[in-house]
């Protein structure tokens, strides 16, 4: 790391706490929102704490989810546009859709936006 970079980090280092309180707040929120829906939420581990750096949702509709909420205007990211095993470079494996069915429920998850006050 170079000056500039201590430099700025440790001014963001100040906001920290402030900034992890926030996503943890957006993350009950969402929660909360969502619980009735079909979505697989995050779990929350009663012995550990949790600052939400991402809150990702499972979804084998991801794409058609993303979709609709850019068409609201609301920002979300996918993070794995293809599962690992179905990558090129795993081409020679010769795995299919379907062979790894967690690594591909995993791979239909949607981060949503961590500043909830933008999208409600």
């Amino acid at each position: 790391m170079d000056s500039f970079q201590g430099a700025v980090l440790s001014i963001k280092l100040k906001h920290l706490d402030e900034w992890n309180t926030a996503r943890i707040d957006r993350a009950r929120q969402y929660t909360e929102l969502l619980k009735n829906s079909s979505y697989k939420l995050p779990a929350h581990v009663s012995d550990s704490e949790c600052v939400w750096h991402c809150y990702v949702i499972e979804t084998p509709e991801r794409d058609r989810v993303r979709s609709a909420l850019q068409d609201v205007g609301i920002q979300s990211a996918v993070h794995y546009p293809v599962p690992i095993h179905l990558q090129k470079a795993y081409a020679h494996l010769d795995y299919r859709l379907g062979d790894l069915p967690v690594t591909e429920a995993l791979w239909r998850t949607l981060s949503l936006p961590s500043d909830l006050s933008r999208t409600l």
